[in-house]
């Protein structure tokens, strides 16, 4: 093989390669080969190579699908899977890379009866008005003055609930919550609901 090859000048700057397809031998530049490119001799065969299906098993319903020899297509078929339901059932709960076991918990608290009472009563006892800007209704929201996940147990405690607009929410508290805490306390205090 290395007889029939040409000799490349010193301005040619490439190699010759065998085609993926039909294994026919053609000459590459070298900056085409940089990119990822100069597998396939001709687009014809670029195209003939991209048609080929090949068949597997998807590894949670076990039924073969066709899994076509281009890349990047749909990311469930360049694994294992047949189809999003299976992709999706495969990386359910614990297969997850980012499931949190406390977080099924945290997710039934917030979405239970009594969590939803805890904020009704927190914003009949504010009167419906943001406790920051003043704002009556609107769109308000039962704030937990220490929060959520690090004082589980003053989750359902009224005093431990404040009420304040989205936007101020998302403006002034979010992520903020230590700083607010006495504010909130002295509000609270001052308005006869908290005894210290």
């Amino acid at each position: 093989m290395e007889e029939n090859k040409p000799k490349l000048s010193k301005q040619q700057k490439g190699q010759y390669k065998n085609c993926l397809q039909c294994n026919k031998q053609f000459y590459v530049q070298l900056n085409v080969i940089k990119k990822g490119k100069g597998k396939y001799c001709s687009k014809f065969c670029y195209f003939q190579q991209r048609k080929l299906v090949y068949y597997k098993n998807c590894i949670i319903c076990k039924l073969s699908f066709k899994k076509s020899s281009k890349e990047g297509v749909n990311y469930w078929q360049t694994k294992k899977y047949c189809s999003r339901r299976c992709y999706g059932k495969a990386i359910l709960k614990e297969n997850h890379p980012r499931w949190n076991p406390l977080s099924d918990e945290n997710f039934h608290i917030r979405t239970s009866k009594k969590n939803r009472i805890w904020a009704k009563e927190v914003k009949r006892r504010d009167e419906y008005i943001c406790q920051i800007c003043g704002e009556k209704g609107g769109k308000l929201r039962s704030h937990h003055i220490k929060t959520f996940l690090d004082y589980p147990e003053l989750r359902l405690d009224i005093n431990n609930g404040i009420t304040i607009c989205v936007g101020c929410e998302y403006r002034w508290v979010f992520r903020k919550e230590q700083e607010w805490e006495s504010y909130f306390n002295f509000n609270l205090q001052n308005r006869g609901f908290l005894i210290i």
